[in-house]
């Protein structure tokens, strides 16, 4: 009698060993692994027959060193209530994220940014058509009507607003340069998925890849 329990409490573990190294297998073969690639921000990825979307920005910078600063219970952006045990860690293994931009600065004195203004230098290396650049910053020509810097002369907002949003972008409503960056809109302009001029691509890219300056 003591054998056959013995032996049927060694078959139970076997069985609850194997079920659980299949149940892992599973969980491993459909789970996304960290891609490298950048992707849209609105993307479902499919992991356990759920839509898990990517991160819409890099996670290299200083800023998004640790998830809880905007993801923590109670943050702007917080993260559902099952994931709080989680670690930064762990985040990968479901939530694909971008690559670091390419570095793409190529001239020393490139030193426009949200509130600072384009030079001659930006302007002629970006290949920005109209002079309204000169002296402009960024958050001029994003959230502004009267400068352009696309060859077609179209300002930003007259495509991305409240009645349009095109791609799902809204540039009227944006609180400060970090609403911009949070929402994933400098992510998505940059990415091969974006079919914005290429010179815009590098001139946002350049902005991106040296921190976001003011």
């Amino acid at each position: 009698m003591t054998h056959r329990l013995v032996r049927r409490l060694v078959f139970l573990v076997t069985l609850s060993v194997l079920l659980a190294a299949l149940g892992f297998a599973l969980v491993v073969s459909y789970t996304p692994r960290l891609s490298g690639v950048a992707v849209g921000a609105q993307e479902p990825i499919k992991a356990l027959a759920r839509k898990v979307y990517p991160v819409p920005h890099p996670v290299d910078g200083p800023r998004f060193a640790d998830c809880a600063n905007c993801h923590a219970r109670g943050a702007r952006f917080q993260s559902p209530a099952n994931h709080q045990t989680f670690g930064n860690h762990t985040c990968g293994l479901c939530h694909a994220f971008p690559r670091p931009p390419e570095a793409v600065v190529e001239v020393a004195d490139h030193t426009f940014g949200w509130r600072s203004p384009l030079g001659e230098a930006a302007k002629q290396h970006f290949n920005l058509p109209d002079r309204c650049v000169l002296l402009s910053s960024l958050e001029q020509v994003v959230t502004g009507e009267h400068c352009s810097v696309r060859p077609d002369g179209q300002v930003c907002v007259a495509c991305h607003w409240a009645g349009r949003a095109d791609g799902g972008v809204r540039l009227d409503n944006l609180e400060d340069k970090q609403d911009l960056i949070d929402r994933g809109y400098i992510e998505g302009f940059v990415s091969e998925q974006s079919v914005k001029p290429p010179n815009l691509k590098r001139l946002f890219a350049d902005w991106q890849v040296r921190g976001y300056p003011d």
